[in-house]
């Protein structure tokens, strides 16, 4: 139910504060049985594990963030929420930009 989804949620966000959060992330999505659905969903099991590649790089990313480095402050896991969102949201408006471009083209080519 979805009182039982957003009580699990919380308890993840606040064991996340608490502790290891790429070991509670890895967790989260252990428990949703995300990889399951992967190979269930995915045309391929090569292609399942390039999904499974992505997340552990999501979860490189997002340890890096946390633990922060020379050039960039630690963060916690709301900042880098918000970061990944704002890079995902730059990366589709860079798209759309060149979607709009190849129809700017295709309708100037076809005066």
């Amino acid at each position: 139910s979805v009182d039982q989804f957003s009580r699990w949620v919380v308890e993840a966000a606040d064991s996340a504060k608490r502790g290891d959060t790429v070991a509670v992330l890895r967790d989260f999505i252990k428990a949703m049985g995300y990889e399951e659905w992967l190979y269930e969903q995915s045309t391929s099991p090569k292609a399942a594990e390039m999904g499974m590649a992505n997340v552990s790089t999501l979860f490189a990313w997002v340890d890096k963030m946390l633990k922060g480095d020379d050039l960039e402050p630690p963060m916690t896991l709301p900042e880098i929420v918000n970061r990944l969102i704002l890079r995902d949201m730059m990366e589709r408006g860079e798209d759309d930009a060149e979607a709009d471009q190849v129809q700017l083209m295709t309708l100037h080519a076809s005066k």
